[in-house]
């Protein structure tokens, strides 16, 4: 059971990696220091440091996460796969 939840983080890693390359390209364009009318720009540098720095961290967290969840589904896997080969041999 366990396997499946470690599993199916991974199926979701990847999306969440596409979404959070869609926002930093939004902040990469939303980087306007000439024009401070536009209501969604950011407009200070300090400002744009610290979304970026959110950003990166956001994957960080994702490919940390997603090492663990490998490790875990890999290892669960193996104790499965020996459990199956044990009962079929009959010990």
């Amino acid at each position: 059971m366990h396997t499946l939840l470690y599993c199916s983080y991974l199926g979701a890693a990847l999306p969440l990696t596409t979404v959070i390359s869609g926002d930093l390209a939004n902040v990469f364009g939303g980087f306007v220091v000439q024009n401070p009318l536009n209501l969604g720009a950011i407009t200070t540098e300090d400002e744009f440091n610290r979304e970026v720095v959110r950003l990166v961290l956001m994957f960080v967290y994702i490919g940390l996460g997603t090492m663990v969840a490998v490790y875990f589904s890999s290892v669960l896997w193996i104790i499965t796969g020996e459990r199956i080969t044990r009962r079929i041999r009959g010990y």
